[in-house]
C-alpha cells in the first residue's frame, strides 16, 4: 500500500512537471522571432498626446524605465546617446528615441521629458497611467515591478526590463537588444532601417 501511495505521488509530480514544461515551451519564443511583439501606443508626452504611428517615417529607438532610476536607466540611455553620436547628422535626424517612464505613480510627462532631454537633443520621454502603461508594457513584452524600500525618502524603485527596441519606419519591430554596447548587429539593424527610408 506504501508503495502504491509513493508511487501515484511520483507519477502526479512527473505529470505537474511535463504540463509546466510543456507550457513554457508554449510560451517562449526565440529572440530573434519578434513577430508576437510590437504595435502602436498612445502615451502622454509633455504637450499631450502621442503615438508611436506619429513617428512614421522615422527609424524609433524605444526604451523603458523610470525617472529616479539610480544606475540601469542612465547607463542604458548614455550608451545609446554614444551609439548614435557616432552617425552622421543626416542620419541621426532619420532617428527618434523614446524612453517611456513605467513609474506611473511618480513620473509626469513634463518629469519624464526633462529626464529624457538629458540624453539627447531628440528624445521624446512618455508615460501615462496604470492602464495606458500596462497596455504598452504588454505589447513589448516588457515585465516592472513595484519595490518598496524601507528607510528610503523615495518609498520604492521600480524593477523592469532593460531593452531597446529597434522599429522601422512603417512602425515594424525590427531588433530587439539588451547590450548593444558588445552587440554589432545593434548598429547593423539600425543602419539597415536608416537605409530603407
Amino acid at each position: 500500500m506504501k508503495n502504491k501511495i509513493v508511487f501515484a505521488i511520483l507519477i502526479s509530480v512527473f505529470a505537474i512537471v511535463v504540463a509546466y514544461l510543456a507550457n513554457t515551451a508554449l510560451k517562449m519564443k526565440p529572440i530573434s522571432d519578434l513577430s508576437h511583439l510590437g504595435g502602436d501606443f498612445s502615451l502622454q508626452g509633455n504637450k499631450g498626446e502621442v503615438k508611436l504611428s506619429d513617428f512614421k517615417g522615422k527609424v524609433s529607438i524605444l526604451y523603458f524605465g523610470f525617472t529616479t532610476c539610480p544606475d540601469v536607466c542612465p547607463m542604458a540611455l548614455s550608451h545609446l546617446r554614444s551609439k548614435l553620436s557616432s552617425l552622421n547628422e543626416e542620419k541621426q535626424n532619420k532617428i527618434q528615441t523614446i524612453f517611456v517612464s513605467v513609474d506611473w505613480k511618480r513620473d509626469t510627462p513634463e518629469k519624464t521629458q526633462e529626464y529624457a532631454s538629458f540624453f539627447g537633443r531628440n528624445i521624446v520621454g512618455l508615460t501615462g497611467n496604470r492602464d495606458e502603461i500596462d497596455k504598452v508594457t504588454r505589447l513589448y513584452s516588457v515585465y516592472y515591478s513595484f519595490v518598496d524600500l524601507e528607510d528610503s525618502e523615495l518609498g520604492y524603485t521600480v524593477d523592469h526590463t532593460s531593452r531597446y527596441f529597434v522599429i522601422d519606419g512603417d512602425s515594424k519591430l525590427v531588433g530587439m537588444f539588451s547590450d548593444i554596447q558588445n552587440d554589432p548587429k545593434f548598429m547593423k539593424v539600425l543602419e539597415n532601417s536608416i537605409g530603407r527610408l
